[in-house]
């Protein structure tokens, strides 16, 4: 699997399509806060705004064949308690083979370890969604390094 860089931590989704029939393509971009607070209006807060830079590359997470996909906002997601880190350089890419998503799969399509294959709940966790997708191959990471020269979708 594709390595980060260390001190990469916070991510946004930048774009979820399908680039062919029934494959998945989620791009994320890691995110820095500015260095100076600002004021947050009508609140007496200060608070760092998080950004996206230019030149900051972005990670493609493509599934060739998936069963389903479902995006939540984050506030609102409860993790699987199986869910476990690919990698500790991908803390954002958790993986579970049991899953309350896997157990309605289960009694909502005909999907098994039969056919596709053993099935795999993929969860990716940025800062405002949670992309879940179950599928039964492992997505294929790429480093985009040309800022906003990659959609396809």
């Amino acid at each position: 699997m594709t390595e980060l860089p260390s001190g990469h931590r916070s991510f946004l989704v930048r774009e979820i399509c399908e680039p062919e029939e029934n494959s998945l393509r989620v791009v994320i971009v890691e995110t820095t806060t500015l260095p100076n607070p600002e004021p947050v209006s009508d609140l007496p807060l200060l608070a760092r705004p998080v950004v996206i830079l230019d030149e900051t590359p972005s990670l493609e997470l493509l599934w060739p064949d998936y069963v389903a996909y479902a995006v939540e906002n984050e506030s609102y997601a409860a993790l699987s308690a199986s869910a476990s880190p690919v990698t500790p350089s991908l803390p954002m890419l958790r993986r579970c083979t049991e899953s309350a998503y896997l157990d309605y799969l289960a009694r909502a399509t005909f999907a098994s370890a039969v056919y596709p294959g053993p099935l795999t709940h993929w969860i990716v966790i940025t800062l405002r969604h949670v992309v879940n997708v179950v599928s039964a191959e492992a997505p294929r990471l790429r480093w985009l390094t040309e800022p906003r020269a990659y959609p396809i979708c």
